[in-house]
């Protein structure tokens, strides 16, 4: 055990680096990238807001109007999508509202549910999702709700809240 911490002592003293054996100096500054298969590089970042407040009675997912597009640059990347927006359920009894995140038409929440309920009051909520919309075309995501029924409202960017969309296009992965 002498032996071992000398050396480690040394090299730390000396800032030297203790590599594994058939591993040098040399080729670790001859790597110039990432092995195949390795991902995860944020290429882009889109960023939307939205204060204007609005509301649905609809028993349909509707949009709050907080949406923001974005292009991936390829076929296998992935969209993180993180939102945080005021909602309210309001209603005369036993009333609750549903959020979800949309790509285009499709729900990526529960079909029924969403990503949460809200049973009445009002609540901030962050969805978050990573998608993967394999294309290279424009892509809309969506901060979306519904009632539970007629006799409920939800309301979205509550009092003029601001709500927010952010969408990282991260290099994909094999």
């Amino acid at each position: 055990m002498g032996a071992i911490t000398r050396t480690l002592a040394n090299n730390i003293t000396t800032g030297g680096v203790i590599l594994p054996s058939g591993i040098n100096n040399t080729s670790i500054s001859n790597v110039t990238a990432l092995p195949a298969g390795v991902g995860g590089k944020v290429l882009q970042v889109v960023t939307a807001t939205n204060s204007t407040a609005s509301d649905t009675t609809s028993t349909s997912f509707t949009s709050s109007g907080l949406e923001a597009s974005i292009t991936p640059s390829s076929t296998s990347n992935k969209i993180l999508v993180i939102t945080s927006n005021s909602v309210e359920a309001a209603g005369t009894s036993g009333f609750s509202s549903y959020f979800s995140i949309y790509r285009d038409s499709t729900n990526l929440g529960d079909l029924s549910m969403g990503f949460g309920v809200i049973y009445s009051g009002i609540s901030i909520v962050n969805p978050t999702i990573l998608d993967s919309p394999s294309t290279t075309s424009s892509v809309t995501y969506k901060f979306m709700g519904r009632t539970q029924s007629a006799s409920t409202t939800t309301y979205f960017q509550r009092y003029n809240a601001l709500g927010t969309i952010t969408l990282l296009e991260i290099e994909g992965w094999k």
